[in-house]
Order: C-alpha cells, then structure tokens, then sequence
C-alpha cells in the first residue's frame, strides 16, 4: 500500500495530498484515493522542474481541489487546515501510524 492509499484510509475526507514536482505517474493514483474518500487534492501548477508527476495528475481527469505555484498552494492548505471539521477531529498518535519508525528513531 502506498502512502496516499494508507492516507486516504486512515484519514479519509481529512486527507490531504499534494502533487509537486516529480517523474512519475504513482501520485495520480494516490490522489485518486484520496479524492474517493472525500479528501483534498493539490498538484502544482507548469511551474514544476519536472512536471510529469503534476502534468498526470492533471491529464487524468482527476478535479483537483487546487492546482497552482507551491507558494499560493500553502495558504490555501493553511486555510483549509483550520476548517473546523479538519482542525477538531482527533487523529490517532504517530506512534500508532508508523510504529517502526517511532520506536527506530530515538524519540
């Protein structure tokens, strides 16, 4: 399972996943399970070095809920970060997500 997979079921509408730059087509995918499970989806605009991971996003059909440059992309996260419906639900701890690397990294 990849990580947006494992996003999008265990965050489902709260999920939230972005698309920078990149090579490859396996974020579309991702970003297709979150956008099934009601979460937001963000892919930066032709403004990326390597703009294939963002271009197959785009070209999939997929509607994003936001496509432009990495600077306005990060108001608009932050605004829908204090959504209450986003901002006062409980998620579980870290250490319940990713107990290998809690446990393996010293903290």
């Amino acid at each position: 399972m990849s990580f947006f997979e494992s996003l999008a079921h265990d965050q489902q509408e709260r999920a939230i996943g972005v698309i920078l730059s990149g090579t490859a087509s396996d974020g579309t995918q991702g970003l297709e399970m979150i956008k099934s499970e009601g979460g937001f989806t963000f892919a930066q605009d032709d403004s990326a070095k390597f703009d294939s991971m963002p271009r197959n996003a785009m070209a999939a059909g997929l509607r994003l809920t936001w496509c432009s440059r990495p600077k306005k992309s990060r108001k608009e996260l932050a605004r829908i970060a204090k959504h209450p419906l986003i901002a006062t639900r409980r998620t579980r701890s870290a250490e319940a997500i990713f107990p290998a690397r809690v446990a393996n990294s010293g903290t």
